[in-house]
């Protein structure tokens, strides 16, 4: 398609990336424009001239001339896997801002999830005990009279109002 043009036409390519491809996810002005500019380092005649440098990072170049695509894919595999804010035009304090902002989001979706009920140590023992419960009714396997015996003495935890109207076994125990 671009052999049809005697000269690269930049700006419609820059156009086609910028705004139809990216245009739907940028929203605000200000960084329609801000993304534009930075395409135009990638967009321009100078890409055309081996290491060309994107920015001054020593990784960020354009790619030798090759007539096999292997040698790009290599080129490309040789990027580090996470971009320095400088390829974008970026002072290196955007990251720091991201790192920043990304870690707020983080705490903010774990609060969310965060129960809104707060118990005491006694209502957590009660609940404990009624889903236990729940759990005994469907399950059931003997378990010995030594160990029953042994769980009332050893623990204050309410043994014995678990075990009063359930046939205990080893299975329920471990539940337990």
């Amino acid at each position: 398609m671009l052999s049809k043009y005697d000269k690269i036409p930049y700006s419609a390519l820059l156009y086609l990336t910028g705004e139809c491809n990216y245009g739907g996810r940028v929203t605000d002005d200000f960084d329609g424009r801000t993304l534009n500019h930075i395409l135009t380092d990638f967009y321009n005649d100078n890409i055309l001239y081996d290491h060309y440098k994107f920015c001054s990072l020593p990784n960020y170049y354009a790619p030798p001339d090759s007539n096999d695509i292997i040698d790009y894919e290599r080129f490309i595999e040789d990027f580090p896997k996470i971009d320095s804010t400088e390829i974008f035009g970026l002072h290196e304090n955007a990251s720091i801002t991201l790192a920043r902002k990304e870690t707020s989001e983080f705490f903010s979706a774990l609060q969310l999830i965060q129960p809104r009920k707060t118990a005491s140590s006694q209502d957590e023992r009660e609940e404990v005990l009624t889903i236990s419960e729940k759990i005994l009714t469907i399950v059931s396997v003997e378990i010995s009279e030594d160990f029953r015996k042994s769980a009332y003495a050893s623990s204050s935890f309410g043994w014995d109002r678990l075990f009063a109207n359930i046939n205990p076994t080893s299975f329920n125990v471990a539940l337990v």
